[in-house]
């Protein structure tokens, strides 16, 4: 989940500042600097973290999050350890070239997925004409070396997943490819994903928000990156707090020159709460979404 805040936040800032520089890297966090602007964007991270906050407790997001099948890393496919064989290979997969001659195997309507600590929840089935159908219909390839490739077998498997429940099993459908020993895997359930509380991100916010980073043991130190454009400055950062819900949110100084370099970096923060973590869900300042720290994904 992260991953996907991450994105959508770098794909707003190379709007304004041009495409990215593999040469930069991460930089530390600078000294907080006091400012009216500094002001202005803790008032509005305030008022959207608050809004957040009160629209989270008893919502579907929340429902699905507690108890449904939620993927933090939703994966289309799990391709074998030797994809590809070369350029031609590729080139079919990605443009759709694929021929089954394989009867597809019956379906059930529905299916379970099975969680480590002994959860189960019954999902509908992807049939598996309806996932080959995503792999092929609206997908060409007009390069002169794109090779056709034929799906020789279709069965079903399994694979495990991190979500918000922590490590579970989901049912997939695997295409066995001619070439190929090991089968190309898609999910054969679709992740339950509804739209999260808080409405849209309002066009006034000049806070940023704080990817979860880590928690100290004692639940009472997050460290966390706002991500940031060569034209800001991160300032520092603060966690709106209920006993339900946490939400980081990061300070940046405006761009003070008219030119500024393309860039994007991750500066690290480290906020202290009020009490400790515990069971509280940190919310993403932007998208309303949980976050959860590297480790227990």
């Amino acid at each position: 989940m992260k991953k996907t805040v991450l994105l959508g936040l770098a794909a707003l800032l190379l709007t304004a500042c041009g495409p990215i520089r593999p040469d930069e890297g991460t930089e530390s966090s600078p000294a907080p600097l006091p400012s009216a602007s500094s002001a202005s964007s803790a008032g509005t991270g305030q008022q959207r973290a608050a809004q957040l906050a009160a629209a989270w407790p008893g919502s579907a997001a929340e429902q699905v999050w507690r108890s449904g099948y939620h993927p933090l890393d939703p994966r289309q496919q799990w391709l074998p350890a030797n994809a590809f064989h070369d350029e031609g290979d590729r080139l079919g997969y990605l443009g759709g070239q694929l021929d089954l001659t394989a009867a597809l195997p019956p379906a059930p309507a529905g299916t379970e997925v099975f969680w480590r600590d002994g959860g189960r929840l019954a999902l509908p089935l992807l049939p598996p004409e309806q996932v080959f159908r995503q792999l092929v219909d609206g997908r060409s390839c007009h390069d002169q070396g794109c090779r056709r490739l034929q799906v020789t077998e279709v069965r079903a498997g399994t694979r495990p997943v991190a979500t918000s429940r922590g490590r579970a099993t989901v049912p997939v459908w695997e295409f066995t490819v001619a070439g190929y020993t090991e089968p190309f895997a898609y999910p054969a359930v679709a992740p339950q994903q509804p739209s999260p509380p808080g409405g849209p991100v309002p066009d006034e916010l000049r806070a940023r928000s704080v990817g979860l980073g880590s928690v100290s043991p004692d639940g009472l130190t997050v460290t966390g990156s706002p991500p940031q454009g060569g034209c800001d400055r991160v300032t520092g950062a603060e966690a709106y707090e209920t006993d339900r819900v946490v939400v980081l949110i990061g300070h940046l100084l405006p761009p003070t020159a008219e030119a500024c370099a393309a860039v994007l970096r991750f500066s690290p923060v480290t906020v202290r709460l009020a009490r400790p973590l515990g069971d509280r869900v940190v919310l993403d300042l932007g998208t309303g979404l949980p976050q959860l720290p590297p480790e227990q994904q």
